[in-house]
Formats: structure tokens, C-alpha cells, sequence
């Protein structure tokens, strides 16, 4: 199978990435009757979550609500871990992967939150290996949400991109 984005495009383009201070944060941006459930975040790498990832456990749809530090730092964690499963189809069976993939395409009512809090946190670079890893994953048989995710690549990863880079240029 050959994938338009690899894992040294990933890298590369997430390298500058600080990781966060989570001491002054709450991970899940909430209050902290919800720290404990988020702690492990403060204490772990994403090259660490990378490799927990496929073990699930880890709640997709929990992480959905993390700071957007916390999901901007932890993005590249996903974007390995997910390609790896897609090329090895392995991991535990109560992974869920195409719940992972899918963070990088918010539902269309939650698209302007996202572009607002989270988008502005990833640069231009980052933008477009987001997009190329996300095609990586339209026409895959156990996904369901392919237009979604075409949604996502070109109106939210691709099209703020463009932006982005026009602005760059003024």
C-alpha cells in the first residue's frame, strides 16, 4: 500500500512542536473534577501515546475535548499510530482507530470551534500533512466517514492553508 504521507513527514513537521506546560492548563480545558482522568497527559511524551494508542486505552471521544495545546502536542501520537494500523490492520480489537482519524475531521457543527481554538495552532507545513494523512485514510473499507473526511481536507486543512499562506506572502 503506499501512503502519500510517511512517517518522516510527520516528524519533521511537527518537530519545532514545544511540549506544553500542563502544569498551568487544564488538559481537557474544563475544571478540575475532570483532572485526574487527563493526568496522564502531563506525565507522558506523544511518542509515549503513540505507542499506548493501539493498546485502547485511550478514549477517543474523550480526547476530543482536550486543551488545544494538549491535542496540537499529542496530534503527531495519533497520526503515527493510526498509518501504522492502516498498514498493519493490528492493534487491539477494541482500538479504534477510525475514532482517532476522525479528530482531524470535526463533525460540521463543531468545525467553526475547531477552526477557531484549535486550527491557528498548526502551521502551514503542519496543515498540509494533516491533509495528505488524511487522504491516506478516504476509500478505506473500515471507515464510514469519507465525506466527512474530504470535507475536512478541503475545507478546513487544505483551505486554511491556502489562507495561511497568502497571509504569509502580504
Amino acid at each position: 500500500m503506499t501512503i502519500a504521507v510517511e512517517r518522516n513527514d510527520i516528524l519533521a513537521a511537527f518537530a519545532e512542536v514545544p511540549r506544553p506546560d500542563l502544569k498551568s492548563i487544564h488538559p481537557i480545558g474544563c475544571c478540575e473534577d475532570h483532572e485526574p482522568d487527563f493526568d496522564w497527559y502531563r506525565k507522558h511524551s506523544w511518542q509515549e501515546f503513540e505507542a499506548e494508542l493501539p493498546t485502547a486505552r485511550f478514549d477517543p471521544f474523550d480526547f476530543g475535548t482536550v486543551h488545544p495545546l494538549v491535542f496540537q502536542y499529542f496530534a503527531p501520537g495519533i497520526m503515527l499510530a493510526t498509518l501504522s494500523w492502516l498498514v498493519s490492520k493490528s492493534g487491539s480489537d477494541d482500538w479504534l482507530p477510525d475514532s482517532w482519524v476522525m479528530k482531524f475531521a470535526p463533525l460540521q457543527e463543531f468545525t467553526k470551534r475547531f477552526t477557531n481554538e484549535y486550527l491557528p495552532l498548526f502551521s502551514s507545513p503542519q496543515r498540509t500533512v494533516i491533509a495528505e494523512y488524511l487522504g491516506a485514510f478516504v476509500n478505506d473499507v473500515r471507515f464510514y466517514g469519507d465525506s466527512d473526511i474530504e470535507r475536512a481536507i478541503t475545507n478546513i486543512w487544505q483551505d486554511e492553508t491556502q489562507q495561511i499562506v497568502g497571509r504569509e506572502r502580504r
